[in-house]
């Protein structure tokens, strides 16, 4: 494993064991009695973390991997049954994880925030659509972007310029953007704030109460509306949405994953395209790019650990 990488591993997992110790009440309850887990869930979160980074999809091939490679950091890798069933109890874990690693970041305290939305395509058949356990949550939607419909979800995103993710939201595809940013700042909203929007967050109704909240939008003006301030701050940060924001057209499932499953590959950040730098503690940096092919979403990856406090 690349060196950098390792030392990113070492240094994620102290802090998450620590943080693991010092609050047990975010960890999945065990009964008192019976065998305990030989691997721990600092292990497992860290683990979950290195396969987004090496670009593993497939837990079968990481597990595979782990057992060849990263036994010297993990003896006790469990199987793949194992540890899919570990890993989906600590979703909410992981999640908790993040916020806490992102609030503790100087990124955390930007004042820009750019949002934008990408389609999560879920199937194409007729029978995936009928079948599929996502049916009922997953719908058809349009994607301006790509100028096509498709049948999955949307994927809000809430980040700042250098690519740490605020917020996310997953929504059925025709879930309105506007609607899907209000509930995102009803959790982390903060007045003296700028957020930066394509056309599509366009409504007058949505601005007023921005503005009310002390939170200014920009966007690019349309066809029949004149010049609006801030224009000139849209262009620079086009290549910063482009690197932050995730651009992802197809997530081929081959089987037919559940609610918890999807809410899980997209939290362990392991099919979204978002190049991560890293900044481990006491200053000295440790940048993971080249790591892998793969790409990392808003989960723990995702975040864009930036300085991961000691």
């Amino acid at each position: 494993m690349n060196p950098r990488l390792d030392a990113l591993a070492t240094a994620l997992y102290v802090i998450i064991d620590d943080l693991l110790i010092t609050h047990p009440g975010i960890t999945p309850k065990r009964p008192l009695v019976g065998i305990a887990p030989v691997t721990l869930d600092a292990e497992i979160i860290t683990l979950a973390v290195i396969s987004a980074l090496l670009g593993f999809t497939c837990e079968t091939r990481f597990i595979r991997y782990a057992h060849t490679h990263l036994t010297s950091r993990s003896p006790h890798i469990p199987n793949q049954s194992g540890y899919n069933k570990r890993l989906r109890k600590l979703a909410s874990t992981m999640e908790w994880i993040r916020c806490f690693l992102a609030e503790n970041t100087q990124q955390w305290f930007d004042d820009v925030w750019l949002v934008d939305s990408t389609p999560v395509e879920c199937g194409r058949s007729t029978t995936t659509v009928h079948r599929s356990n996502l049916a009922g949550w997953a719908e058809y939607g349009y994607c301006a972007a790509y100028s096509r419909w498709f049948w999955g979800l949307r994927l809000h995103l809430v980040a700042t310029p250098g690519g740490l993710i605020i917020g996310w939201e997953l929504t059925g595809a025709a879930r309105d953007e506007r609607a899907a940013l209000r509930d995102i700042l009803d959790d982390i909203g903060r007045p003296d704030q700028t957020i930066i929007a394509d056309k599509g967050y366009t409504s007058k109704l949505l601005e007023t109460d921005l503005n009310q909240a002390g939170i200014r939008l920009i966007r690019p003006a349309r066809k029949n509306e004149p010049p609006r301030p801030g224009r000139r701050y849209l262009r620079p940060l086009v290549g910063s949405a482009s690197g932050a924001l995730p651009r992802l057209l197809w997530v081929g499932f081959r089987w037919s994953p559940s609610e918890p499953d999807v809410r899980l590959i997209v939290a362990s950040g392991s099919p979204l395209d978002i190049k991560p730098r890293v900044w481990q503690s006491k200053g000295w940096e440790c940048c993971c790019h080249g790591t892998g092919s793969g790409s990392h979403g808003p989960g723990l990856v995702g975040t864009v650990v930036c300085p991961l406090i000691g």
